[in-house]
């Protein structure tokens, strides 16, 4: 295993609507984060995220938690759906 601030943080994105650019902005501008999987109830937004980059889309939340390893969820949903998908987050 490599140390720590040799190693990125795997960054899953949920939620590929109009706020989500400001994240994937931060992501793609910050050393040490990558960018690992995208998620979007409409599977076409997440995979004009994920095709460009060559990560998987996913339509389901769980789906992408089951489905890639992570250290942290970006969570891009409107706001009433924070907190499922952080309880849901933290559970994985």
């Amino acid at each position: 295993m490599m140390p720590r601030d040799e190693r990125k943080f795997r960054i899953a994105i949920v939620g590929c609507g109009r706020i989500s650019g400001n994240h994937l902005a931060a992501i793609d501008q910050l050393d040490g984060l990558e960018l690992v999987a995208a998620c979007d109830i409409e599977l076409a937004r997440a995979e004009a995220v994920a095709a460009p980059r060559g990560i998987p889309a996913f339509r389901t939340i769980e789906e992408m938690l089951a489905g890639v390893e992570c250290d942290i969820v970006t969570i891009c949903t409107p706001s009433g759906l924070h907190p499922a998908h952080g309880i849901i987050a933290a559970r994985s």
